[in-house]
């Protein structure tokens, strides 16, 4: 587990990005207060000679921060490549990588950007979203291959103030592919007692449930 306000001052990992945060007292200040975790494990399959990178994060929800949750994505996917790259050395093999969260960003935000097309440039909006906390002259590139699996429903989350798709299983599209998609539940279920979570439904998210094999 990796805890990305703790390393991101010392990491060499890190240090592009820091530089640019480092300039900006506000932005330097907001992000390391912010303690959000990303989990990676490698599981190994016991009928194939496979292994299977798993990560999981949950990213800050404030609605002014779409540059935050744009850093920490950039900052949890070098932390995934790094842990692929290393046990693909070890191994000798290739590791597919599922990464699986409540992003808190909508599939127009730069962090869906960043993990389905590889890039984020200087030009992104999402930098921009708190003036006085803006990142300037910031890209970010990743070379993981990845898409969601169970592509961008109009909505994961729905509450009496906000309705979208937050949720996300990204896959490693070189190394797998989907076999199967379990249905979302129905907008007449999910509005029965007008918003989530309901006597239905306890959580205010939608469980996405897809299911993955090697290609």
């Amino acid at each position: 587990m990796n805890k990305d306000s703790e390393c991101l001052e010392t990491n060499e990992l890190y240090k592009e990005i820091w530089q640019v945060i480092s300039k900006n007292e506000k932005l330097k200040e907001r992000i390391l207060a912010r303690t959000t975790a990303i989990e990676v494990i490698a599981l190994k399959s016991k009928e194939l000679n496979e292994v299977i990178l798993i990560a999981n994060t949950h990213l800050y929800f404030h609605p002014d921060a779409d540059h935050i949750r744009l850093l920490q994505g950039a900052l949890a996917i070098k932390y995934i490549q790094s842990k692929k790259d290393k046990l693909e050395k070890e191994l000798n093999i290739k590791i597919p990588v599922v990464f699986c969260g409540d992003f808190n960003s909508v599939p127009e935000c730069g962090i869906y950007q960043l993990y389905t097309t590889g890039s984020v440039p200087i030009s992104c909006s999402d930098w921009r979203s708190n003036k006085e906390e803006a990142v300037e002259n910031l890209s970010i590139f990743q070379s993981l291959k990845l898409a969601s699996a169970c592509g961008t429903p109009e909505y994961t989350n729905y509450t009496a103030g906000f309705q979208g798709c937050l949720d996300y299983i990204f896959y490693d599209t070189e190394l797998l592919e989907v076999a199967e998609v379990v249905p979302l539940p129905s907008s007449e279920n999910v509005k029965e007692h007008v918003a989530l979570p309901s006597v239905t439904f306890p959580s205010d998210h939608i469980s996405l449930v897809s299911v993955l094999k090697w290609k």
